[in-house]
């Protein structure tokens, strides 16, 4: 099974949104995203979408934009974004989401040799972003990841390979120079190293934001955005298991 990931995709079928204002790589993406998606994922791959999927402010908006996530090759995993304000409880998402897609947020699923943990992450201390009012939220969410991960090492097989998706970066550069020795670190990264996590994806960087981007193995974990504008609108190939 391939595994791909495509972030931030930022649809709006429902709602006056365009994004080609924050650039020309964002004239009609949605159809560069569909493109590129079936040029590159077939039905028997798996495909993460790490949050901000759709600028819809109910999940009856955001209907149009799962629908064309749903038509397009491959089973879908899709977490919450800070812009994904249509997001009800998770509940709710999946009972009306369409077959392909399956929401999974603060929790986990397995697929054959993958288990998959999903959280929405946020801002941390040190980061270019955070503010001290963050805390309340990078703590909750802190706990949010461990209880997912506790969770999924109760049932999980030892040789499973463990990833978590989340839409926020748990790392940073802020010199911006995609440099690891830079980088700043969230309590995300121990925690996730602590469980044994072998990859992390993320997305939720744009524009100038994508200079603080690190990827790449950093320790005992491999790190890779999936931002629609960091992997030019088309699914990236994360892992093959």
């Amino acid at each position: 099974m391939r595994v791909f990931a495509l972030g931030d995709a930022h649809l709006g079928f429902a709602v006056n949104k365009p994004m080609d204002v924050f650039g020309p790589q964002w004239i009609d993406h949605p159809q560069t995203i569909a493109r590129s998606w079936r040029e590159t994922v077939t039905d028997e791959d798996l495909v993460l979408l790490p949050g901000d999927l759709t600028w819809a402010r109910k999940l009856s908006e955001a209907l149009p934009d799962l629908e064309f996530l749903d038509r397009l090759p491959g089973r879908k995993l899709m977490t919450k974004g800070n812009h994904d304000q249509w997001w009800d409880t998770t509940q709710k998402v999946a009972r009306l989401c369409p077959p392909h897609l399956t929401p999974i947020l603060n929790g986990s699923t397995t697929v054959g040799d993958l288990a998959v943990v999903a959280v929405r992450g946020w801002d941390f201390p040190g980061s270019p972003d955070y503010d001290p009012a963050d805390e309340r939220i990078y703590l909750r969410e802190l706990g949010r990841l461990d209880l997912a991960l506790k969770n999924l090492e109760e049932r999980t097989a030892r040789d499973s390979h463990i990833l978590v998706m989340m839409h926020y970066p748990p790392l940073l550069d802020p010199t911006g120079t995609h440099n690891p020795g830079a980088a700043v670190s969230s309590e995300f990264v121990s925690r996730m190293a602590a469980s044994g996590v072998a990859t992390c994806v993320f997305a939720h960087v744009h524009g100038p934001s994508l200079s603080q981007v690190v990827e790449g193995r950093i320790g005992s974990i491999r790190y890779v955005c999936a931002s629609a504008d960091w992997i030019n609108m088309s699914p990236r190939l994360i892992l093959e298991i």
